[in-house]
């Protein structure tokens, strides 16, 4: 399949802003798409050649990519950074130069998406001594077969800014409807799989072929997600007079994954956030006996004089690329887990909570203060429940999450039996008596 192709299509995914159109040309795409592509244009749709879990970029930036477009047009690295000035664009930056380039590519031939796919794509793989010279030589490469539209999307994906108003909640309905199925089969293969290009290679084979997509390790679960309750009575009444109550901690919504000594944590938004808790690895791979295995939980900051919990504001200090190892001795982290939803081969995101909960029990090896199953009351007594309510927060903790006895993992959900409980506070009436404007 020629590049061009998808560039047309981009440059007027760009001129509309209409949901309608855009969802139209998206079709069109897909059905012009052979199978064997599919993938491909839908992971290039989205501005990048691997899914969005995966936190991977070009190692290509402005600098790189100005000295791209000058061995690829033939212009000076002066002139490029003088039109870049004006412009305030490279994927326009890339289309002017490739309009009036003064030289001229021997041999050349159309570009394939094929060919920009796995150039792009190996850009990160690109390392050592003389990588930066050698990705621009890559680049180079292709902007110089490229015509000025293509070249203009080409950069922009090198970039990660394809700028054509395309994100994933987009492709659900172009999906279904480009393959004659209905969205809420293409929603939840996705739930399972967080995986666009996966869904709608699937899809292009048929419904049978999405029905055979799954929970993977590797692949993060869009999480299951709770309501919130007014109060103890709401709860009861919805969960049947009983259900399960844990503590409600104040973290990050951690899914860990595992597959023999590999192992990933995604948040709840899908993001790899492994490389920022290193001290996490080998508890979570000591902690579960199984060699494959995805378990869901809350990562939560501890003071380390006190042994309680911190504020979230704490934990998110975490989140960072620099300096790991010294803000890891300064906030300790613990992982409390409270779902499992894969055990060896064994997808268990439609067995009844219950079930699921005797799994991860038997699943786990506590490892104390670093890894552990979040504490759980399962009763319909009202005192029991208020008092493990209290206990929880004198812990520190927000308060407790109820949950239906009978209710099965539902991926990138947010339903009526998994419940907040927390403790009502005190009024107060106020006046304000002044204010402060806000920066930015």
């Amino acid at each position: 399949m020629r590049y061009s192709v998808l560039a047309e299509a981009f440059e007027k995914l760009e001129q509309t802003s209409s949901y309608l159109q855009k969802n139209a040309l998206i079709v069109d795409l897909l059905k012009k798409t052979p199978k064997e592509e599919i993938r491909r244009v839908i992971y290039l749709l989205l501005g990048r050649p691997w899914p969005t879990y995966i936190s991977k970029e070009t190692g290509v930036g402005p600098q790189q990519l100005k000295k791209a477009l000058s061995l690829a047009s033939g212009y000076t690295l002066q002139k490029v950074e003088e039109l870049m000035r004006e412009v305030g664009d490279f994927g326009k930056l890339a289309f002017q130069l490739l309009s009036k380039k003064k030289q001229v590519t021997l041999f050349s031939k159309p570009l394939t998406v094929q060919e920009v796919f796995d150039t792009i794509s190996s850009l990160p793989e690109i390392t050592g001594e003389g990588s930066v010279d050698r990705k621009i030589a890559e680049v180079s490469k292709l902007l110089s077969s490229a015509s000025p539209l293509e070249a203009k999307f080409v950069v922009r994906t090198v970039l990660g800014d394809l700028r054509i108003g395309v994100a994933e909640g987009r492709l659900r309905d172009a999906i279904a409807t480009a393959f004659g199925l209905a969205p809420e089969e293409v929603e939840h293969a996705y739930m399972l799989t967080t995986d666009y290009a996966l869904v709608a290679e699937a899809a292009a084979k048929g419904r049978e072929e999405l029905q055979k997509l799954g929970v993977t390790v590797g692949h993060p679960v869009s999480p299951m997600l709770a309501q919130r309750a007014e109060d103890l009575d709401e709860i009861l009444e919805r969960l049947g007079g009983k259900g399960a109550f844990e503590l409600k901690l104040d973290g990050i919504r951690i899914q860990a994954h595992k597959d023999g000594q590999k192992v990933w944590l995604f948040t709840r938004r899908m993001e790899d956030y492994t490389s920022m808790f290193p001290d996490l690895i080998d508890p979570i791979r000591r902690s579960l006996k199984p060699e494959q295995a995805i378990v869901d939980g809350e990562l939560v900051a501890v003071d380390p004089r006190t042994g309680k919990p911190m504020p979230f504001q704490e934990v998110l200090k975490r989140r960072r690329k620099y300096d790991i190892e010294k803000v890891s001795k300064e906030i300790p982290i613990r992982y409390y887990l409270f779902d499992v939803l894969l055990l060896g081969d064994r997808c268990l995101i439609d067995l009844p909570y219950t079930e699921r909960r005797k799994l991860l029990e038997q699943a786990v090896t506590e490892i104390p203060e670093k890894v552990m199953v979040v504490e759980q009351l399962v009763t319909g007594d009202r005192k029991q429940i208020e008092e493990f309510l209290n206990k929880s927060i004198q812990m520190g903790h927000e308060g407790l999450l109820a949950k239906a006895l009978n209710s099965t993992y539902r991926a990138g959900r947010r339903e009526f039996v998994w419940l907040k409980l927390k403790p009502v506070l005190e009024t107060l009436d106020l006046v304000v008596g002044g204010a402060l404007s806000g920066k930015g």
